[in-house]
């Protein structure tokens, strides 16, 4: 077990050992938390991997969704900070997800997951988080009682079968450009059809990120309050249609922040719209322009959510 020289005030010993392990939700999924509540924390834990939903040793637990994979700033914690306890089903879900990523983001998930690999590790006792320093003694203790020992058992399981689709995925698509320089001719490249741009190409980068970029447009929607959480894939209605009022926030983000210039101006609002539907999944029926917008009472609602918000017009600097 990890003795610590440093001291840990008790106020964050308290915090932390009120919630010892804590339930990372998946799909909105809860377990019962009398066993919580009581302190058999082996019993919580297992209602927890029977739900099918993730584990972690900080009071406040990360995001966890297919979303946060695609987020490097999201992903980046539930790689150190979770124990990856879901089940099959959300795997084979994970894993077709996985297969819509472009290139460089399966990259930037491999090189993360690898550094990764195991939660709680390469945290010194002189991090200046001290909840951090007080988890890495609550995994001592946990790898030492063989009642959690199911618990380490699924993530590392769960780690090496993500892992391998990516690596696979990122393999399939070495191959695929090694392929295009090697037998392609510029005669047969120039016929095929235009490919559809990615979303996060079109962004311009914040402090030399596209991620910030990202991670900037959605705090502000969610700060406005709009119904949906427009960059998270959005359940359609029973007939395979977007839910009432998705397709007008899509379109008064990509307006105000198109107006902002956060987006290349090569790129315009339909190919916008059209791209971010792809990369969410809440892709429309139809390719729709601004123009169908414009008189639309929901569009100019939520126009008017975003309207009060203080976001930064980076036209100057593009």
């Amino acid at each position: 077990m990890k003795k610590l020289k440093r001291k840990i005030h008790w106020p964050t010993k308290i915090i932390s050992n009120k919630n010892y392990i804590k339930e990372v939700s998946i799909d909105g999924k809860v377990s019962n938390t009398f066993n919580f509540k009581t302190g058999y924390y082996e019993l919580y834990a297992a209602q927890i991997m029977r739900a099918g939903n993730c584990i972690t040793l900080l009071s406040s637990p990360p995001v966890f969704s297919l979303e946060s994979f695609r987020n490097s700033n999201l992903f980046e914690d539930i790689a150190r900070y979770v124990f990856w306890t879901f089940n099959e089903s959300y795997r084979l879900q994970l894993k077709e997800h996985l297969s819509n990523f472009s290139n460089v983001e399966l990259q930037r998930c491999q090189n993360l997951l690898n550094k990764n690999y195991i939660p709680y590790e390469d945290i010194g006792e002189d991090n200046p988080d001290e909840e951090l320093v007080w988890c890495m003694v609550k995994n001592s203790h946990l790898r030492a009682d063989p009642k959690f020992e199911l618990m380490y058992q699924k993530d590392q399981q769960n780690r090496q079968a993500i892992l391998n689709e990516i690596n696979k995925l990122v393999e399939l698509s070495d191959t695929d450009k090694a392929e295009i320089v090697s037998f392609g001719t510029p005669s047969s490249i120039d016929k095929e059809p235009k490919k559809q741009p990615e979303f996060l190409d079109m962004l311009i980068p914040v402090n030399g990120s596209k991620e910030n970029t990202l991670s900037y447009i959605e705090s502000k929607i969610i700060e406005a309050r709009f119904p949906h959480n427009i960059f998270h894939t959005i359940k359609k209605t029973k007939k395979g249609a977007n839910q009432t009022g998705l397709n007008s926030e899509i379109a008064a983000m990509v307006h105000i922040f198109q107006d902002k210039g956060y987006f290349k101006k090569e790129f315009t609002f339909k190919e916008i719209y059209k791209s971010f539907g792809i990369y969410t999944k809440n892709k429309s029926g139809k390719d729709y322009d601004y123009s169908f917008f414009v008189e639309d009472y929901h569009f100019k609602k939520y126009l008017e959510y975003l309207a009060p918000l203080e976001i930064t017009d980076i036209n100057s600097d593009s």
